[in-house]
């Protein structure tokens, strides 16, 4: 007799084997959805921003080429991205083909914003004249000649003046200056080491700035440049820099780059861009007192994959928030294959996916913008990063969205507080989408944030009074509420009580304000007659029990 197989063992899958299968696909293919909050409070202002830029610095002439043939590449730099700034290299005395390709570029660039292009011009290397090695390029810590008892500081200074005239003649006026491009590292191509304070080797950056300084004031007056200090390689030695300087008060703004973060060799962390947060934070809080601005940073490895575009995001939000940077200059806006905001050839050109990390920060603000309060609350915001920044009239306001994580949406119900939203538009970078316009804002329901996303609300409205103080400075004030604490009550009437039918009120400040309606000189029936329709009214925003008069 045949035995009877034992099957039970042998790869046969019951009904509920196969529907546990089934789920656990399901889960593993299926994106997660959180929930969370978000609070945007207006009335929190932090730093002024200068603006966002990007370095011209060594592919002027091929940009000028490509230029000539496809000026539609000026939109994409410029005029897409919403370029506030752009940083230049000082070749004077050495490489004038540079500045006119610069002046090319400026021209062009100008005409695809529609509204003034911030000139920032840092200097590589002066003259070989003027170098201790008599060349341009760097390496073994050249300096400026004249060392050790007898730098060339002056004749260093008069380069300078000489020219910040000469880009202005080609319609380039500077608005800021770096004397010094990464004065602390010795590189093999252009550049000139100097040391905190001049030794007997190196020349000293303080010594050299406080020269720069008195000839560009002595010649230029109230139309020099903004002077920044000291753009060094990275934050850990940018302090040691600040705190030599003879004259803080000479400087405008605090500038480095972030090339001194070490991540498995690399330069830079950009690919674990929270690796900066402490250095950011420690920076911010000490040299709070001027602007910050981060003017070159770029992992040029880290440029065409979807992670560098949202490592770049998380980058810049750091350095905004964590740091309270006012600016943030890419490194290259235009370079060779695979490197830059745009790779570009002669005849084409790629964008790649950093640049839209970028565009959704540039794009939606302006210099002079500040940032504002932005807060998550709710276990689903753990993956996120935002912040906001709100326009000088205060009627537009944008909120920049991260979220970290590869596998949960988030749905964010949104508050403001400040603010009275009249409209709104939700921009969108993915995975398959580059900062696209994905449909109107609407405040009423959550907005959904999908994994791995970056999301700009670019919103219009008006601020709304949180306070009392608030009330008056944005000219809500009753016409009866005479003191002026939003409520219209005895204190008001003991005014009027004070001042009737006084008749010299223009020599009395309006009678202390009794005299309103209308302001005739007078306190009389027609002040009364207004003061007693709002007798008892109030307009406290912290009060529930008041009427609010604004929209």
């Amino acid at each position: 007799m045949a035995k009877k197989k034992d099957t039970k063992n042998c790869g046969n899958i019951t009904g509920w084997q196969l529907l546990l299968l089934l789920l656990i696909t399901f889960l593993m293919t299926t994106t997660a959805t959180a929930a969370g909050e978000g609070e945007v409070d207006v009335s929190l202002v932090y730093q002024e921003l200068e603006g966002f830029g990007a370095s011209n610095v060594w592919s002027g002439y091929g940009l000028v080429n490509l230029g000539n043939s496809h000026p539609e590449i000026y939109d994409v730099i410029f005029g897409d991205l919403g370029l506030d700034i752009l940083r230049l290299r000082n070749t004077y005395g050495y490489a004038q083909y540079y500045i006119d390709n610069c002046e090319h570029t400026v021209t062009n660039g100008r005409a695809r914003t529609g509204r003034p292009l911030k000139i920032m011009i840092s200097s590589w290397s002066p003259p070989g004249s003027l170098k201790s090695n008599g060349s341009v390029n760097g390496g073994g810590d050249a300096t400026l000649a004249g060392g050790p008892s007898a730098y060339v500081y002056n004749d260093y200074a008069d380069w300078w003046a000489d020219s910040l005239a000469q880009y202005a003649s080609q319609d380039m006026v500077a608005d800021y200056i770096s004397m010094q491009n990464e004065p602390d590292y010795d590189a093999s191509w252009e550049s000139c080491r100097f040391e905190l304070s001049q030794t007997t080797s190196i020349a000293g950056y303080d010594a050299a700035f406080e020269a720069v300084y008195s000839e560009l004031c002595s010649r230029m007056g109230p139309d020099m440049p903004k002077m920044l200090a000291p753009e060094t390689a990275g934050l850990n030695r940018a302090g040691q820099y600040i705190s030599a300087l003879d004259d803080s008060s000479h400087v405008y703004g605090y500038a480095h780059h972030l090339y001194n973060c070490s991540d498995g060799g690399e330069a830079g962390c950009a690919t674990n861009p929270d690796n900066y947060i402490t250095s950011m934070t420690n920076f911010g809080s000490a040299y709070d007192d001027k602007p910050i601005l981060q003017t070159e940073y770029s992992d040029d490895s880290h440029v065409t994959s979807y992670e560098a575009c949202m490592d770049l995001a998380v980058l810049m939000h750091n350095a905004l928030v964590y740091e309270g940077a006012s600016g943030y200059l890419y490194w290259q806006l235009t370079y060779g294959a695979d490197e830059g905001l745009v790779s570009i050839t002669n005849t084409s050109w790629t964008i790649n996916p950093i640049y839209y990390a970028f565009k959704h920060y540039s794009a939606f603000t302006d210099p002079g913008w500040y940032r504002v309060d932005a807060s998550l609350d709710g276990l689903g915001t753990s993956f996120l990063r935002m912040s906001a920044y709100i326009s000088p009239d205060s009627n537009q306001l944008s909120v920049i969205i991260i979220n970290t994580s590869a596998s949960y949406d988030v749905d964010l119900d949104f508050s403001f507080v400040g603010f009275n939203l009249e409209s709104g538009d939700v921009y969108r970078t993915s995975v398959s989408e580059n900062c696209v316009l994905v449909g109107a804002f609407d405040d009423s329901v959550p907005l959904n944030v999908p994994e791995y996303s970056i999301i700009t609300i670019a919103l219009t409205g008006v601020l709304v009074p949180t306070d009392c103080q608030e009330v008056q400075e944005l000219g809500y004030t009753l016409p009866a509420d005479l003191t002026g604490n939003c409520y219209v009550d005895y204190a008001d009437l003991e005014t009027i009580a004070y001042y009737w039918l006084y008749t010299n009120c223009d020599e009395l400040d309006d009678c202390d304000g009794a005299d309103f309606e209308p302001t005739d000189g007078a306190v009389d029936f027609f002040d009364f007659s207004t003061f007693a329709s709002q007798w008892m009214q109030c307009n406290d925003p912290e009060d529930s029990g008041c009427i609010s008069n604004w929209p």
